[in-house]
């Protein structure tokens, strides 16, 4: 076993290392919900206060299902742009779910 991989045993980091379909489609799916969470808040910020207390009243559930869902993946988003060891999730990777998380959002906002 290398040092490297060792050391992050010992902190009990996760090792994503190698490029997959799966470590694609995971990190789009992370990478789309981050971005909704985002754009809630930033919604959220420009309203006035009457109209965010209705927003809120009606969408109350779903923030808070997605700032859980943003929570749970902190450590993907760590290994998505943080880190810089061997172990992070590649550059090739990040770039696609970057990508095509934009290109879903943009699709269903113009619908």
């Amino acid at each position: 076993m290398d040092n490297d991989v060792q050391a992050r045993y010992e902190k009990e980091m996760m090792e994503f290392g190698v490029s997959s379909p799966l470590t694609t489609t995971v990190a789009t799916i992370s990478m789309l919900n981050l971005m909704c969470f985002v754009g809630v808040v930033m919604k959220s910020m420009l309203m006035n206060k009457v109209t965010r207390g209705v927003y809120y009243e009606t969408m109350a559930i779903h923030v808070v299902l997605c700032g859980a869902l943003v929570a749970l993946n902190m450590p993907l988003y760590w290994a998505l742009f943080v880190r810089k060891d061997k172990g992070k999730i590649p550059d090739s990777v990040t770039v696609k779910a970057v990508v095509l998380a934009l290109f879903i959002s943009t699709v269903f906002f113009l619908l």
